[in-house]
């Protein structure tokens, strides 16, 4: 009599949902065995992963969670802005004043800088300029309550975005632009700015690059935090680099770059500054 073969069950696979799916894989900032090492003598040509417009939305809007800590604890805004910007108000406090956020991301940084001019009595309105239309919608939702906050979907590079403006302020925009875009957007900013610009960003180190999953690895789940930090750094900027771009933007005259701890520099300028090149 004939006997049937049958053939072992495979177990069912479980499916991933999309927002869990790794977008690329991530490295351990230390070198893998028998790869080159990396080099942070001139910036890396990259792309974040909260660049990609195929990237998971939970994800990003994970990441623009974080960034509001992230800011605090490592980018210094709040020291820049009070020194910078905050004190020049004060010298006319009667005045209203224009503050536009150039790449503002989840707006916490405007929103700061709104909270601070009215706890001070100080009348500012405040554009933040945001290229990508998933941010612009998060950052809508979440401030739409927000005073004197206006959240506009642009490129900073597009001259039709730019209006006339007393501050002009920018946190970790630059190095996501390539060495042309730079220069462009120091003439942009220069020739709108009626007071002061402020152009925060990361100062590249190995240094910056072994410390920074300490902290960043403190947000990793389920954001592009920890892999985004770390191209951000290798992305970022040499004292050095950013005179260059200053130079060859033709505003030397008027502005300088700054070095700053931790691992901080800072185009700073305009006709309102009170600072000397160097």
């Amino acid at each position: 009599m004939d006997q049937s073969v049958v053939a072992p069950s495979t177990p069912r696979q479980r499916v991933t949902p999309k927002d869990e799916r790794p977008d690329r894989p991530v490295r351990h900032p230390r070198n893998i065995a028998g790869s080159r090492p990396l080099r942070f003598s001139e910036r890396a040509d990259l792309v974040e992963l909260m660049d990609r417009p195929d990237g998971s939305l939970t994800k990003l809007h994970r990441t623009l969670d974080h960034f509001q800590w992230i800011n605090i604890l490592l980018s210094r805004y709040r020291d820049l802005l009070r020194r910078h910007v905050i004190r020049d108000m004060l010298l006319e406090p009667e005045r209203e004043w224009r503050f536009v956020d150039l790449g503002a991301g989840g707006c916490d940084i405007t929103v700061w800088m709104l909270r601070q001019a009215s706890t001070l009595g100080l009348r500012v309105s405040a554009t933040a300029l945001e290229k990508d239309p998933r941010i612009v919608s998060y950052a809508k939702e979440k401030h739409r309550d927000v005073k004197g906050l206006t959240i506009e979907a642009g490129d900073a590079l597009d001259r039709g975005c730019w209006e006339q403006a007393d501050y002009v302020f920018a946190n970790h925009f630059l190095h996501h632009l390539n060495d042309a875009e730079i220069v462009r957007i120091l003439r942009l900013v220069a020739e709108h700015t009626q007071r002061v610009f402020v152009l925060g960003d990361i100062r590249r180190s190995r240094l910056a690059y072994i410390c920074f999953p300490f902290i960043g690895g403190l947000f990793a789940r389920k954001s592009f935090t920890l892999p985004d930090g770390l191209a951000s750094i290798r992305r970022s900027f040499l004292p050095g680099e950013l005179r260059a771009h200053v130079q060859e933007a033709g505003i030397s005259a008027q502005a300088r770059v700054e070095s700053f701890p931790l691992f901080r520099v800072a185009v700073i300028g305009g006709p309102g500054s009170g600072v000397l090149p160097r």
